[in-house]
């Protein structure tokens, strides 16, 4: 969620002569068969805490529990039997269905969509006097255009026990042969900013990404697809039991990783392990770590750097019964980048653990 200064109501035209919509990380819509215990699980892989309502309505509802932790908010809707709803559950089960974005003008930013390529889903229009649309995002996942709201119509939990900040970044996983349509697609029809691109092979097993970014940098996405020509791994097995594209996970920024892990352990949540020897060589391949090792170690997280300073994350095991929907927990102290030197150890980790 993000809160626009008026001259962010401002948008750019691109080189085609197009207008690049404003648009920007609104909240999460997670599509789950029983809202009240997919909530649940949430809180605690993900140190979101329960608020009783959102600013924003919600299209096809049964039940709707809104969540929030700093800027990070989310909505585990259980949907009535609406056609597209009810596909997305039977086919993917509980997931990141929609990342909705917000605009200062649905209408405008919509027809700018269409005219880039994008594909409509939901014309604008009300939905409990709240004007709305719906584009198609990637796989099955969807981008419901939203309004600004004021920072006060948000409510704020009580407590926010795990220090989440706000939602860092979104991983996306697509078939081998889909990523570079689903950047251009990102790119050409949202006006979203190529960041970096990384080939990864571990173990006979390989994966490309590439990072993209909203213009304002609050929506980033990481995107990756497998190597078919070498052995099945983590992202192959996503793809299968996700039965295609869609959100990974989700990266939650914290103030204090240490604090936010322990936290999270104390509620039961489990994290991938971490091999001991990754320890012994991280003080030669992170130099000044502001971190104690000994707490990296016990904890099992990483630890990377880049030019703008140290970077921390952890990547919990699923909560979830189609084992395909994890959460993330990242301290940035300066870095921007996210984990470059650790993607070999998050690939092995996960492969191990499936």
């Amino acid at each position: 969620m993000t809160v626009k200064a008026a001259a962010a109501d401002e948008s750019t035209t691109n080189e085609a002569g197009m207008s690049d919509p404003t648009l920007e990380l609104s909240h999460i819509r997670f599509f789950a068969e029983d809202a009240e215990e997919s909530a649940r699980t949430l809180e605690r892989e993900s140190g979101l805490r329960r608020i009783d309502t959102g600013p924003w309505a919600v299209r096809a509802a049964e039940r709707t529990v809104w969540l929030r932790a700093g800027d990070a908010v989310g909505v585990v809707v259980e949907p009535r039997l609406e056609p597209r709803a009810a596909a997305y559950l039977a086919r993917h089960g509980f997931g990141v269905a929609d990342i909705a974005l917000e605009t200062p003008d649905v209408s405008a930013a919509y027809a700018a969509l269409i005219e880039r390529g994008v594909e409509g889903i939901e014309k604008p229009g009300s939905v409990d006097g709240q004007l709305q649309a719906v584009v198609a995002g990637f796989g099955d996942v969807t981008h419901t255009l939203v309004e600004p709201v004021e920072q006060d119509a948000v409510l704020s939990p009580d407590r926010n026990p795990v220090g989440v900040q706000a939602i860092d970044h979104f991983a996306f996983l697509v078939p081998a042969g889909q990523l570079e349509l689903t950047v251009e697609y990102y790119t050409r029809g949202f006006g979203f900013e190529r960041v970096f691109s990384e080939r990864t092979e571990v173990g006979g097993q390989a994966m490309n990404s590439w990072v993209v970014t909203s213009v304002g940098h609050s929506l980033t996405l990481t995107i990756l697809e497998p190597d078919l020509a070498l052995n099945p791994g983590p992202v192959d097995h996503f793809l299968k039991n996700h039965v295609g594209a869609g959100v990974q996970h989700v990266a939650y920024r914290v103030e204090d990783i240490v604090h936010a892990v322990e936290t999270l352990i104390d509620g039961g949540i489990k994290f991938l392990d971490t091999p001991d020897a990754y320890y012994d060589r991280l003080p030669d391949r992170v130099p000044g770590l502001d971190r104690d090792i000994e707490d990296l170690r016990r904890l099992g997280i990483l630890a990377d750097q880049d030019h703008g300073g140290h970077l921390y994350q952890i990547f919990a095991h699923s909560q979830h019964p189609q084992r395909t929907s994890f959460a993330e927990i990242i301290e940035r102290r300066g870095a921007e980048l996210f984990g470059k030197g650790n993607i070999a150890a998050l690939y092995d980790a996960i492969r191990r653990a499936v």
